[in-house]
Formats: C-alpha cells, sequence, structure tokens
C-alpha cells in the first residue's frame, strides 16, 4: 500500500504558446532512499520512466532522474535541476517537473523525500518543498507550468497522525492561475497496482496520455485527462483492495481552455517506431509498408519528435523517399538521441560499431550501448551481450557477462537474446551446461513473441526429437511454415526439406521443394542455396539437369559461409565432375575452407592431402594427424580409420600406441567404414592391439570386402577364402 501526495499542477501564467515554445520536462522517480526509515517502494521509477518515455516522443526536453540513471535523485541534483530548467524557461515555454517517490507533511508543510532525506522535522533542509516548488513556479516566465507528485507519505514518527494522505484539502494552496490533480481526496490514500507495475493514479495518467484521454484532433488536454483517470481509479483501488477509497481530485484556478499536454500523434509515431523493431522481413519493409505515413515522420521530426527524428534516420539509411545516406542519417540519429530517445542512443553506437556515416569505433560504440541500456532499451541489452561474448569494443571477453546482458533482454521481450540462450543452452556454451530441455524453452518464448528465427529453430527440435520434445514432423512443418511465411530463409530452407522428402503430414513434392529452396537461396540463405544446387545437379524437382546452374549455386554457398558447400566444391575439383576440370589445389583450397569451418569429411580430405603431400600441400604428418584427430572425434569414420594408421606406426608426433589403434580402427568399423574393416581385421590377424584371432579377423575383412575393400579381397584371397 502506498500513501501519496499525488497530483499533477498545471499554471497557466499568460498566454498558451506550448506548441510554439520548448516544453521542459524534469522526472524523478525514487524507489530506493539512503535512510532506513524510509521504505523501498515498488513503482517510483516505473512510473517516472514511462512518463519520461511519452513525454519525450511528444517532443519533451527530457531530464530523467532514478535509482537507475547516472545523475541520482539527490537533494542537490532535484533542486539544481528545476532551477535550471526555469530559469530559462521564456513565455512561450512549458515546464512539467514530475516526483515520484516517498512524501512527509510537517506542520501543514508538504515535503517531497530525495534519495539522501533525512526523514525528520528538524531536517526538513534536506527535502523538497512543494512550497519552494510552488514559489519557483510563480517566479518563472514559463507560460504552461505542470507538476505531477506521486509521493508516498511515509511519516516515521508513529505518534504523529497518519490517517490520511496528501490530498487537495491539505496540501499548500498553489499560486493563482494553477491546475492541480491529486490522486485522492481528504482522508484517503494512493495505492499501487504491482500488476501493472505503477501507481494506481500514474497507470491511468499514463493510460490517458497515451491515447486513452484525445480529443477529435488526437489531443491530450487537462480536463480531459482528469475525466479519464477520475472515473477509473477507484474501480481499480476496490477491485485490488477490499474496502479502500481513492478518488482523484483536481484543484482549478485558471480561466480560458485547458490545455494540451501532449498530441496523440507523437506517442503514435513511438509506437511505430516500436513496430518497426519487431516487424516480420526487417525494418525497411516496415518502411516500404508504411509509406502513407513517412510525411507525417517528417512534418513530426522538423518539430522536435524524436522517434519521428528516429525514423526519418532510417529513411536515410534505406534511401526510402530521402537520400540514401548513412552520414546523413547518423545526424538524424543524435538529435534524437539528444533528446534522450533510446533507439537511437543505440543506432548511434551501431553506427560507430560498422562505420556507419562516421570513422569505426568499437569503443565508442560499446559507450552508446550501455547509454541505451541504462534507458531499458532491450535491443542494447543484447548488443552488450554480443560485444562481451565476442571480447569487442574494449571488453575483454567475457562469458558470464554475456550472460548477464542476454538474460536482462529477454527477461524484457528481446527475442535475438531468447534465442541466443536457447542456443547457448542447445551447445552447452557461453559457460551453461548442456540442457536442450531450457533451449526449448527459450525457443517457444521467442517463437510465441513472434521470432520467425526461433520458430525455425523450434521446428527443428520437434523435426529431430531434440530438448525433451517426441518427435513430431506435423509440429515441425507448423513452425517451419509459419517461419517461412514470417520471412525466416531457415524456415523457407527446413520446409523446402520437407515437401522434398514427403515429411508432416506433406505428400512428397519436389516441385514444391525447389520453390522453397529457391526463396531461401533468393533470402540469402546458404544452406537454400547448396540445396538448390543439389537440385540442379540431379535434376530434380522439375528442374533440368544442370551441372552450370548447380555449380553456380555451390559456388554462393560457399561464398556466403557455407562448409558443406565449400565441402562439396572441393570433392567436385577432386573428381573433375559437374562440368569443373580436375584441379586438386582447388580442391584443396575449398577442403581447407570447409574444414577450417567445422566440416568433419573436409577435415579428413585435408588431413589426407597433408599425408600424401598433395593439392599444392607439402607432405605434413603433424599436420594431417591433426585433421584426422579433428575429423575422428566429430565422427567421420574415414577419419577414425586414419587416425588409427598414425597411432599405429607413430606418425604425426603421436606415440606408436597399438591400444589407440585399435580403438579407433574399432571406432571406425562399428561406423561401417570399409577402411575401418579391413584395419580391424588386420589387427586381428596380426595380434596388433588384440589377441591373434583369425576367426574374428576373417568375419572383418569379409564386411569390409561386400563394400567393395580391395584390400580385404586381397588378404581373404591370401587365406583362402572366399568373401
Amino acid at each position: 500500500m502506498r500513501w501519496f501526495l499525488s497530483f499533477l499542477l498545471l499554471s497557466l501564467a499568460g498566454p498558451f504558446f506550448a506548441q510554439e515554445g520548448k516544453r521542459y520536462a524534469i522526472i524523478v522517480g525514487i524507489n530506493e532512499y539512503q535512510h532506513s526509515k524510509l521504505g523501498k517502494l515498488n513503482c517510483a521509477i516505473n512510473d517516472a520512466t514511462d512518463l519520461g518515455k511519452i513525454l519525450s516522443n511528444d517532443g519533451y526536453l527530457l531530464t530523467l532522474l532514478t535509482n537507475n540513471t547516472a545523475i541520482k535523485p539527490t537533494k542537490a541534483e532535484i533542486d539544481r535541476a528545476i532551477e535550471s530548467v526555469l530559469q530559462k524557461a521564456k513565455p512561450q515555454d512549458t515546464v512539467l517537473i514530475a516526483l515520484s517517490g516517498h512524501g512527509l507533511q510537517f506542520d501543514k508543510e508538504a515535503y517531497f523525500c530525495p534519495m539522501d532525506a533525512k526523514p525528520f522535522p528538524d531536517e526538513s533542509r534536506t527535502l523538497v518543498s512543494l512550497n519552494g516548488i510552488y514559489n519557483q513556479f510563480d517566479k518563472s516566465f514559463a507560460g504552461v507550468k505542470v507538476l505531477f507528485v506521486d509521493a508516498c507519505r511515509d511519516d516515521p514518527d508513529p505518534a504523529r497522525s497518519v490517517s490520511k494522505g496528501i490530498d487537495a484539502d491539505s496540501a499548500p494552496e498553489p499560486p493563482k492561475g494553477v491546475m492541480a490533480m491529486f490522486s485522492c481526496s481528504a482522508r484517503q490514500r494512493s495505492y499501487e497496482d504491482l500488476e501493472r507495475k505503477h501507481g494506481v493514479f500514474f497507470h491511468y495518467v499514463i493510460e490517458g496520455l497515451t491515447g486513452k484521454a484525445v480529443n477529435a484532433d488526437g489531443e491530450v488536454t487537462f480536463t480531459l485527462l482528469n475525466d479519464y483517470v477520475a472515473k477509473r481509479v477507484n474501480p481499480r483501488v476496490l477491485e485490488l483492495y477490499k474496502g479502500a477509497q481513492q478518488i482523484p481530485n483536481m484543484v482549478a484556478r485558471t480561466v480560458g481552455a485547458s490545455p494540451v499536454l501532449v498530441n496523440e500523434e507523437n506517442n503514435k509515431i513511438a509506437r511505430e517506431l516500436l513496430e518497426r523493431s519487431s516487424y516480420p522481413g526487417g525494418g525497411k519493409k516496415y518502411i516500404e509498408d508504411h509509406k502513407d505515413r513517412i510525411s507525417a515522420w517528417k512534418k513530426a521530426a522538423e518539430k522536435g519528435n524524436p522517434a519521428a527524428m528516429t525514423m526519418v534516420g532510417t529513411l536515410h539509411n534505406n534511401g526510402i523517399e530521402a537520400t540514401k545516406s548513412n552520414a546523413q542519417a547518423l545526424v538524424w540519429y543524435r538529435k534524437a538521441a539528444e533528446r534522450g530517445e533510446s533507439n537511437a542512443i543505440y543506432l548511434v553506437g551501431v553506427a560507430y560499431l560498422h562505420g556507419y556515416g562516421v570513422a569505426k569505433d568499437e569503443v565508442e560504440a560499446v559507450k552508446w550501448f550501455k547509454k541505451a541500456a541504462d534507458a531499458k532499451l532491450p535491443t542494447a541489452m543484447w548488443q552488450l551481450g554480443e560485444c562481451c561474448a565476442n571480447g569487442r569494443g574494449g571488453l575483454s571477453k567475457d562469458d558470464a557477462e554475456a550472460l548477464k546482458w542476454y538474460k536482462k533482454a529477454a527477461e524484457a521481450g528481446n527475442t535475438p537474446s531468447m534465442i541466443r540462450l536457447g542456443n547457448m543452452c542447445r551447445d552447452g556454451s557461453g559457460g551453461l551446461t548442456k540442457n536442450e530441455t531450457e533451449a526449448v524453452n527459450w525457443y517457444k518464448k521467442a517463437a510465441e513473441a513472434g521470432n520467425s528465427a526461433a520458430m525455425s529453430d523450434l521446428g527443428f527440435m520437434y523435426a529431430n526429437s531434440r530438448g525433451g520434445l517426441t518427435k513430431n514432423d506435423v509440429e515441425a512443418f507448423k513452425w517451419y511454415k509459419q517461419a517461412a511465411e514470417r520471412g525466416s530463409s531457415s524456415g523457407m530452407n527446413h520446409l523446402g526439406f520437407m515437401y522434398r522428402d514427403g515429411r508432416g503430414g506433406m505428400a512428397k513434392d519436389e516441385v514444391e521443394a525447389v520453390k522453397w529452396f529457391k526463396k531461401a537461396a533468393e533470402a540469402g540463405n546458404a544452406q537454400g542455396m547448396h540445396n538448390l544446387g543439389n537440385m540442379f545437379a540431379n535434376g530434380r524437382g522439375g528442374l533440368s539437369k544442370d551441372d552450370v546452374e548447380a555449380v553456380k549455386w555451390y559456388k554462393k554457398a560457399a561464398e556466403a559461409g557455407e562448409p558443406l558447400a565449400m565441402s562439396h566444391l572441393g570433392l567436385l575439383f577432386e573428381k573433375g565432375n559437374a562440368g569443373l576440370t580436375k584441379d586438386d589445389v582447388e580442391a584443396a583450397k575449398w577442403y581447407k575452407k570447409a574444414a577450417e569451418l567445422g566440416n568433419a569429411v573436409a577435415m579428413e580430405s585435408i588431413g589426407f592431402r597433408y599425408e600424401m603431400g598433395r593439392g599444392g600441400l607439402t607432405k605434413d604428418d603433424v599436420e594431417a594427424a591433426k585433421w584426422y584427430k579433428k575429423a575422428a572425434e566429430l565422427g567421420n569414420a574415414v577419419a577414425m580409420s586414419n587416425l588409427g594408421n598414425m597411432y599405429r606406426d607413430g606418425r604425426g608426433s603421436l606415440p606408436k600406441d597399438d591400444l589407440e589403434m585399435i580403438k579407433w580402427y574399432r571406432k571406425s568399423a562399428e561406423a561401417a567404414d570399409d577402411g575401418g574393416m579391413a584395419n580391424l581385421g588386420w589387427a586381428y590377424q596380426n595380434g596388433r592391439g588384440v589377441t591373434r584371432d583369425q576367426t574374428e579377423a576373417i568375419k572383418w575383412y569379409r564386411k569390409a570386402a561386400a563394400k567393395g575393400n580391395e584390400f580385404a579381397k586381397d588378404k581373404l584371397k591370401a587365406l583362402g577364402k572366399n568373401s
């Protein structure tokens, strides 16, 4: 339960020129205090932060002081901010001050408690006096003066009466020409709504300002806001706290039309900026689909709306109804950032990170990302996680710090961070224990929030019975299709597989498979390019067999970083297939690229070339053994057999070790490699690493011979045995 001095104060000291002048907002929210007698609050920071976003979106120049900001809400800083703005304000300007936190009343004087308050009558100099604010308002030239006070009355002296909060009857009388809206009436208290994470009063103030209390012109006036809030606060309090009463009360001592506090158009643009960040198909598509709004964004940007400024910056980034210019985009981002727009702050960081319109400077980029993260922008938190994970921007590589930022971003709704956490749980990376069930949980959260990449990942887990899920191709198909329809190239590629193989309850349809592989390829998906190449190479899915087209797509896939395509190109150059001239040097080049990206087949192939000194490579048993070992540990059966040979002979800096030899021969044989089977037969025949056993030798020779192994056939012939 909270007790509040909670009201909206508006002073009209002269003609209303707010739309022509500057608008200033000083907003303070304090949840935690230095003095133990002032208890912790739950919602003051949220009240201040969310109100600040609304006003900033409407063009107010914002000063935000909370426990979470760099400048803390001490008595000195609050006084400094108020005095600075009120002294420079002109008759055409608006000044809005909002205070949310604890409040006290001593001898009919009302006080707001700064973070460093000492809550005693003889320490009133440490408090912010409501009369003091009235006096400064009275002296200021500002034309429109607004004061929100949401102050929990927390009197530390139980001997004094605390039966009621500060309301319109007990609060000091404001100067002439003032409108004030209190959160409660005489002998009532104000309450918090923990479900909505705001004070009940402030919840409806914020809701009214964001479009629920607009007139036909899309404006929220003081009177409309009062009517909206007054009708809704008490019913919600009765719902939350049975028998409690909280009836907002307005005191008006002005004449003339009720002033406009915000314009809904400005907040609409802020919502559009938010929608753009998560739009299916990306931000550019959002702009293309909303071209009818571009003129409104430009107009609002010229009037100082920071969200509109950010949108105009994106127009320059994409060259849509504006000159394509990263430098010009950065000009707009900086303007919006100066007004506290968190997306713009982040985009300035992105510009420094990649050198868009400015010299590349990763350290400077991280500074901007931290500012945006401090402003609670989830995307910035995710980016800081990326920088920590990869050791960029002057940050040391730190998995624990990366994990902290990913979790913060995910909890704030950032779906890329949910996917990153899912991947880390799936792979057991980033300091996390491998936990595929938890990975599925993160993918589900992101997918249900509309992230197409997560939909594809979730489909993969269903298709492969991972993460505690029962194999379910129908469910996999559903998620792949949703992902593909939302623009996920991975979803398109997986959907192609489902149609090609007739899975997920669908009839086999290679024509439909080619369609989706092509969509994936054209969307830049490297696996889709490779799969499309395969369909051309084999003349499937209604395509004519076309080696030239196949190689074109293999090369595109390889150049886009697909290791399977690199390995495939290596094989084509090795064999001289698909119209390519046989070229072992070119083959080695592609095998090496694929091997370095983790392709086990390519690792074995490059190991073989080092062992034999082929493909332009100098014979090098150490390199050969290294690559065989890497491939064998990834499950490549041919590499297992070759690694066994290296242990057999003590080559490549490996010791001569029959036990290691037999271990790898057996692994290779059990993985159905004919070379491994033949080598295991040889070991049994010669008693190397095992007890000599001709029957066992013949068994493995026959298995190898059945797969066409010539060495095994010769051995059987020498033993007088048929295959």
